[in-house]
């Protein structure tokens, strides 16, 4: 439901021209609309719009024109969507969708969940190898009104224990199934193992599979443990390409190397930590929900509405412009957090949906980071222009509510 907000500073390129940005061509300037004072109205006939929403008439026709009398000004999308994370579903188990009436084509992306980081007994030798990230996976298909499917948002791998040994868990997997079919699944990824030096120990990135599958990437592999230094780093979340070009980015070996960007809109690999609980920058990046973006980096910021982010396909520069995820609740990036204590409850947690937790290093008694939760997003409907499908990967093919 964008409109313009009635308390508060207004924005003309994040409030104003968030609200009209893909109704038809959007103005660049607020003279646009005063010479015309039907160009709000003419903005908001698209084919997602309710036209009998629209307010505007707040927009004088003549005279002085100013931020202030756009405020409350907007309209109601046709609802075209349906998200599930960790913050309206119960991850881990089953549920039922049904589509809409009226809805004789979905299109939907989906990311399983990151494992978790192995935790580390505090002795000076081995450190812990990094959870893998989570697989990612789209598709569309021709669907009956009043079918029911069966979802699964994947559960984050449980942090590694340190104090028993315990290695991180594995990561959930997401799905969307028919019956016994899988039409789409993102794996979860592999859990890191606690006090260990071993090579190639860390979490396997989760896979991407189903009938139904068009495309999406596997996840990035955890970091492994290595002797007396710093920790794995997590995997990053599969992206919007195929298999190989849209692979999560590996976490940092403990040693330092083997860190990746992202491919495809993914999320890139954490950072080996020393002498510390995991970080925020231990965490795997996270993948956005809402149609192919920037790829991930591993020079990237922790926070995901940035242009230059760990997490991929959070921001895009060009339509439908900057950011693809909202701030917070459902759809949105949810940031990593540190370990702070050899607590299970204050362990850190990687980032959601579907990064891998960061391992802990040699000389800290403690717990590993969780893995991030899954997600999925359905789509249905037709583009602004009311006529064509709307289907993923495309950011600017799935836009508008």
């Amino acid at each position: 439901m964008p409109f313009v907000p009635s308390t508060g500073a207004i924005s003309f390129d994040n409030d104003i021209e968030d609200v009209f940005e893909d109704q038809s061509t959007p103005a660049m300037s607020l003279s646009e609309y005063y010479r015309n004072g039907t160009n709000v109205q003419t903005a908001v006939t698209a084919g997602n719009v309710d036209t009998s929403s629209v307010v505007t008439s707040g927009i004088p026709t003549s005279g002085q024109i100013s931020f202030s009398d756009f405020r409350g000004q907007g309209y109601d999308l046709i609802v075209q969507s349906a998200v599930f994370d960790r913050n309206n579903t119960t991850t881990g188990q089953d549920f039922t969708w049904t589509v809409p009436a009226g809805v004789t084509e979905i299109s939907a992306f989906i990311v399983g969940a990151g494992g978790g980081g192995g935790g580390n007994d505090g002795v000076s030798g081995p450190t812990s190898s990094a959870g893998g990230g989570g697989g990612s996976a789209w598709g569309y298909w021709t669907v009956t009104p009043g079918t029911s499917y069966t979802l699964r948002i994947g559960a984050g791998g449980a942090s590694g224990n340190g104090n028993t040994g315990a290695d991180g868990g594995d990561g959930g997997d997401t799905y969307i199934k028919s019956g016994s079919t899988v039409l789409l699944q993102g794996g979860g990824g592999g859990g890191g193992v606690s006090n260990t030096s071993s090579s190639n120990s860390g979490g396997a990135g989760g896979t991407t599979t189903g009938t139904q599958r068009g495309g999406g990437g596997v996840g990035g592999q955890g970091g492994d443990g290595a002797t007396n230094t710093a920790s794995g780093g997590g995997g990053g979340a599969g992206g919007y390409g195929g298999v190989s070009s849209a692979k999560g980015g590996d976490g940092a070996d403990a040693d330092g190397s083997g860190q990746q960007s992202g491919q495809g809109g993914a999320g890139a690999g954490g950072d080996d930590i020393n002498n510390n609980f995991p970080q925020a920058t231990s965490s795997g990046g996270a993948v956005g929900i809402f149609g192919q973006g920037n790829s991930g980096s591993t020079s990237g910021n922790t926070a995901p509405r940035v242009s230059s982010s760990r997490h991929g396909s959070t921001y895009s520069a060009g339509f439908p412009g900057n950011y693809l995820v909202p701030a917070s609740g459902v759809g949105s990036v949810t940031e990593a957090t540190a370990g702070t204590f050899n607590n299970p409850t204050t362990s850190g947690v990687a980032a959601s949906p579907g990064a891998g937790g960061g391992g802990l290093e040699d000389d800290t008694l403690g717990f590993g980071q969780k893995g991030g939760d899954g997600a999925i997003r359905i789509v249905w409907g037709t583009q602004p222009d009311g006529t064509t499908l709307r289907r993923y990967p495309s950011a600017s093919a799935v836009s508008g509510d």
